[in-house]
């Protein structure tokens, strides 16, 4: 028997495991083994149960990695995948978890999948229930609010939250909207505004007038706060996926759990020590002279608005409706482009913002002229365009709050100014090229039907009507840079990244280890493979490899630097197979013409550009690229108690540099051990899901950070 002459609809799976057991089978063909993963991915969307079974029994038979590997990147046993079809998802894993007690098919790692995705089965019908209320809730929301906007209601609150520099009361209760993170807030009104959209049809008075008594009232978290279970409910679902997370059924609640807790910790540690990181990098650079001295966009708007005879700020009124426009005088508008917009040279407020950026995705000033993010449109002329926003965004968020309350609602009236197409384009054609415009706008801005998934953060522009509704506090205060960057990749413009001739991150590390003095070699080939960088300090060989991905803002984001871990572990398993093997020494020996044979250790490392998982996880040290800078130039620790050398002596050391990229290393420890626990209940489903989290406790941290820095040298 082979596999084509099944009649998978129709065999019982019992028979179908029988003569495999029996080997009455023939051995699927690679082609076959393609197939079978196909229809294993169409039966189950498609729901046909039968056809689903008896692939999935084959392909867990034959083809056991690819199988699991394909359902988890696919996201077929996602219950977030069937929220309104019929979905077979839990039936499958019940009878295969049913087959194992029998023939014992299954490995440990996915029998624990599957029971996770057994025990979240309630997941869809809160996917469902969760949906259904939207629904409900836009209906009421349309009987009482009459001629009212659910969906510019909700961009005027997403956009306020911008505009006030929202942050959360604590993390503690999901249920209330307080305690959301302004990001979290703004992801689930994309998902309503997106799902709106697509259960109906929008007219021009679906995107007229702002119910101000429906955000004031506090009715409005209501259906924000379902949302935002929808996409807390998904990162599980990733987690559990991707990450080799589990759902376990704990007495009357389900628990997720984490491979381990550090890996936990290393992915919290990693959203925080990048949080802080940032506000200690604008600080810094505000203090440099060289920032000083470029003129600030805010102080050029102040300037602006002490103008005499001119009136910025205007009330208008229309249908009885008072709002407030930010409306410059054609000469002033012209005078402010031609003198500060069009030239290349930053506003002080860029040079901070960019300094961030080249951190982290490893640029420099050249690349803003040199990177063409699409098209001809570069990533200076992209800069220049966000400054005609950054300019209506500052007068009008300077003037609003000294004619307005905070909780006004002509305030809210006012935070959403929508542009017919010709007068959007008359803004900034001005400045910039109808081509680059067009380029502009097919970043930045979204329309439903577009078959891409929508973030008011990544596309802050909404068009909708023949119209385009800019939320300005969103579109300037969100990293823009870095999301045009993470949008494009994920459109496959994966040219953004690299340009496809130097490695900035293997750069960077080759050029750390000169300024140490350390021999290293970098892009070295090999047989089947390929080496980052390898370095050799006394008796021992260091070997890196290097992964560049932007900072994760999500579960589905985090997925790439992961990749890229378990790649690079792949790939220094080979490695060290080789060196093992003597095969690499006398490799390198011959291609630089060194000597390697006083080399008794071997040391290697995941290098990458993020600080995500940064620590001792995973088979090799994670280590973040800018700390190995310090490591290898400076050994500086600072803290608000001075600077301390992480060096034993006045210079580095081979100790040093064995104890850093140790995976005992004291100093990762630490930064693990100061996290504090906190439990968080998601009572919308049945049973109810708990999630451990970490965060940053200064009280307990601090006597732990002053501990270890007590067994270090003080150097100011």
């Amino acid at each position: 028997m082979n596999f084509k002459q099944i009649n998978l609809r129709k065999v019982k799976k019992e028979n179908l495991i029988e003569e495999i057991i029996n080997k009455n089978f023939e051995l699927p063909s690679l082609k076959d083994k393609k197939e079978i993963q196909k229809i294993i991915n169409s039966s189950i969307q498609t729901a046909q149960y039968s056809i689903a079974i008896n692939s999935l029994i084959l392909g867990i038979y034959f083809d056991y990695k690819n199988t699991f590997q394909n359902i988890r990147r696919k996201g077929t046993m996602r219950y977030s995948k069937y929220m309104n079809k019929k979905c077979i998802v839990s039936n499958l894993s019940a009878d295969l978890l049913e087959i194992n007690s029998s023939t014992s098919f299954l490995l440990a790692t996915e029998k624990n999948y599957l029971e996770s995705i057994s025990n979240l089965s309630n997941l869809r019908n809160s996917y469902q229930e969760l949906n259904v209320f939207i629904i409900k809730e836009t209906k009421w929301f349309e009987k009482k609010y009459k001629n009212k906007s659910i969906l510019k209601s909700l961009l005027v609150y997403a956009d306020f939250l911008f505009l006030s520099n929202h942050y959360p009361e604590s993390n503690e209760d999901p249920m209330d909207i307080n305690c959301r993170s302004k990001e979290d807030v703004c992801s689930a009104i994309s998902y309503l505004i997106y799902f709106i959209s697509d259960f109906k049809r929008i007219k021009p008075i679906d995107t007229a007038f702002v119910s101000e008594e429906f955000i004031k009232s506090g009715e409005i978290g209501r259906i924000i706060v379902a949302a935002c279970f929808i996409s807390d409910f998904k990162e599980f679902e990733i987690l559990i996926d991707h990450f080799n997370y589990q759902c376990k059924l704990n007495e009357k609640t389900l628990k997720i759990i984490p491979p381990s807790k550090d890996f936990e910790k290393s992915i919290r540690l990693g959203y925080i020590r990048n949080e802080l990181q940032n506000i200690n990098d604008t600080l810094f650079v505000l203090e440099q002279e060289n920032a000083k001295e470029n003129q600030s966009l805010v102080e050029l708007v102040e300037k602006i608005t002490e103008v005499k005879d001119f009136n910025f700020f205007k009330l208008t009124e229309s249908y009885g409706y008072s709002r407030y426009r930010v409306e410059i005088p054609e000469v002033i508008y012209h005078f402010i482009l031609d003198n500060f917009f069009k030239p290349n040279t930053l506003f002080q407020e860029e040079v901070v913002y960019l300094a961030k950026i080249f951190k982290e995705q490893l640029l420099n000033p050249e690349d803003l002229e040199k990177i063409k993010i699409k098209d001809e449109l570069t990533l200076m002329e992209f800069i220049k365009i966000g400054r005609v926003f950054s300019l209506f965004y500052l007068l009008f968020s300077k003037e609003i709050f000294k004619m307005e309350d905070p909780d006004s609602d002509i305030l809210l009236r006012s935070l959403i100014p929508v542009y017919l197409e010709d007068e959007l384009y008359d803004f900034i054609e001005k400045l910039t090229s109808t081509q680059n415009i067009d380029t502009f706008l097919d970043l930045v801005c979204w329309e439903p039907g577009l078959d891409i998934l929508f973030d008011l953060q990544y596309h802050s522009i909404i068009f909708i009507n023949n119209r385009f509704f800019v939320p300005l506090s969103i579109m300037v205060n969100s990293n823009s840079i870095r999301n045009l960057f993470a949008s494009e990749y994920k459109q496959n413009n994966k040219s953004l990244l690299s340009d496809g001739s130097v490695d900035a991150l293997v750069e960077k590390l080759n050029k750390s280890f000169n300024n140490a003095g350390i021999t290293n070699f970098k892009e070295t080939s090999i047989p089947n493979s390929d080496i980052d960088l390898f370095a050799i300090y006394e008796d021992t060989l260091f070997l890196f490899e290097c992964k560049q991905s932007l900072h994760p803002v999500s579960a589905f984001d985090l997925r790439t630097t992961f990749d890229y871990i378990k790649k690079a572990e792949s790939q220094l398993d080979n490695l060290n197979h080789l060196y093992n093997d003597f095969d690499l020494s006398s490799l390198l020996e011959r291609k630089y013409g060194i000597d390697l044979s006083k080399v008794e250790n071997v040391i290697s490392c995941i290098v990458l550009s993020n600080r995500m998982f940064n620590g001792n996880v995973f088979r090799y040290p994670v280590r973040y690229i800018n700390e190995i800078t310090n490591m290898l130039e400076k050994g500086i620790m600072r803290t608000n108690e001075g600077e301390f050398s992480l060096w034993k002596g006045e210079e580095l050391t081979l100790s040093d540099l064995k104890n850093y990229f140790s995976l005992d290393n004291q100093l990762t420890k630490l930064h693990l051990d100061s996290l504090s626990v906190r439990t968080v209940s998601y009572d919308l489903t049945n049973p109810p899901i708990e999630f451990d989290s970490y965060y940053m406790d200064s009280e307990v941290a601090i006597p732990k950070l002053n501990k270890f820095t007590s067994t270090l040298r003080k150097v100011r």
